[in-house]
């Protein structure tokens, strides 16, 4: 990508002009940061589900053994 003129994009587009690519830059930039924030939350949800399973497991277990000894 050859460099960018800031002074012609001045005088061709104004002020507006740019400060409209730099907007739109910025959400370029938030986009693909929520797009890895997003990924990584789905990520712990699914490690917490996982945890949340083996715990009701271990509960389910442990009651069906205390139900045992009571017979």
């Amino acid at each position: 990508m050859p460099p960018v003129d800031w002074s012609e994009l001045l005088e061709k587009g104004g002020l507006a002009f740019v400060v409209i690519v730099a907007l739109a830059w910025v959400v370029l930039h938030l986009w693909r940061r929520l797009n890895v924030v997003q990924d990584a939350r789905i990520a712990d949800q699914k490690e917490h589900t996982a945890q949340i399973i083996e715990t009701n497991r271990l509960v389910d277990a442990a009651v069906r053994a205390m139900e045992a000894r009571r017979d």
